[in-house]
C-alpha cells in the first residue's frame, strides 16, 4: 500500500479499530504524521507554552488523536503476536492529560497543584513525576515491540498484513 493510503485508513476506516494487525510501515507512518503535526500545532502556538501550559491546542490534540494511536499501536502490538492490552497505559495516561487539561483552563480546580498545600503539592508533582517516569518506561518497551518484525503467517489476532495489503 501506499504511504498515504495507509495514513488515509488510518484516520478514516481504522480509526477505533483495535483488532487485526497491523504492519511496521502503517505504525511508523501514523507515528511520523502525529509527530509532524504535533511540530506544526506547537510551531504555531509557541513551542515553550505549547508543552508546558494547558491549552486547547493540546487539549485538541489529545481529543482527536488518543483513540486512533492507541488502536494503530494496539494492532501493531498484535502483530508480532502480543496483546493490544498493552496498551492501555497510554490510554490511562490520555485520559489524565485530558483531564489535566481541561482543569487546567479552569481558574480553580483540585486538578491545579497550585491551590493545594505545601505538602500535598509536593506529593501530587512526586505522583506526576513517577506516573511520567512509568509511562515513558512503557511507552519504549512497547516501542522496542512495535518496531520488531511481526509474526509471519496468520496468528491469534488474524492474518498477516503485508500478504493483505498485496492482494488489491
Amino acid at each position: 500500500m501506499r504511504t498515504i493510503e495507509l495514513l488515509i485508513g488510518c484516520v478514516t476506516k481504522k480509526y477505533a479499530t483495535f483488532s487485526g494487525r497491523a504492519s511496521r510501515k502503517e505504525f511508523l507512518v501514523w507515528v511520523l504524521f502525529e509527530i509532524v503535526l504535533m511540530l506544526l500545532v506547537a510551531g504555531l502556538y509557541g513551542f515553550s507554552d505549547f508543552f508546558n501550559e494547558p491549552n486547547p491546542a493540546v487539549l485538541l490534540f489529545y481529543l482527536l488523536f488518543s483513540i486512533p494511536n492507541t488502536a494503530v499501536a494496539s494492532r501493531r502490538l498484535q502483530d508480532t503476536n502480543r496483546s493490544g492490552w498493552y496498551c492501555l497505559p497510554f490510554a490511562i495516561d490520555a485520559i489524565y492529560q485530558i483531564i489535566q487539561n481541561i482543569a487546567g483552563l479552569l481558574t480553580y480546580s483540585i486538578f491545579n497543584p497550585e491551590s493545594l498545600p505545601m505538602l500535598l503539592k509536593a506529593l501530587w508533582y512526586f505522583l506526576e513525576g513517577l506516573l511520567g517516569g512509568f509511562i515513558l518506561l512503557i511507552g519504549l518497551i512497547i516501542l522496542i515491540f512495535c518496531l520488531r518484525k511481526g509474526t509471519p503467517g496468520d496468528n491469534l489476532f488474524g492474518s498477516n498484513p503485508l500478504t493483505s495489503e498485496e492482494t488489491p
